[in-house]
């Protein structure tokens, strides 16, 4: 199946859907290759891993954030644009704020 950059051009390929993740995950911007690892069951490891990372870090984060500013919607809009301005793709982005994707 075909990688897809915003603009809807296709930018690489890849054979899996674990494979696709990693790829979005990984990307860089300004930067045009990413290494997935060949073994399905290394690559399935370690979206595992840093996933569950993306998670607890993003919901430790986001609960600081939630119990100074005691607003959850102004809290979920601040991690946001801070994750954004990090450079962080917007699958990360809605996997720290704990969301099903």
């Amino acid at each position: 199946m075909p990688l897809l950059n915003a603009e809807g051009m296709p930018v690489g390929w890849v054979e899996t859907i674990s494979q696709a993740r990693y790829a979005v995950l990984a990307a860089k911007p300004q930067e045009y290759l990413v290494r997935v690892p060949a073994d399905e069951r290394v690559l399935e490891e370690v979206l595992k891993a840093y996933e569950a990372h993306l998670r607890e870090e993003g919901g430790r984060l986001l609960g600081d954030i939630q119990d100074d500013v005691r607003d959850v919607k102004e809290a979920e809009r601040l991690f946001r644009s801070l994750l954004e301005r990090a450079g962080l793709p917007p699958l990360a982005i809605e996997i720290a704020l704990g969301h099903k994707v």
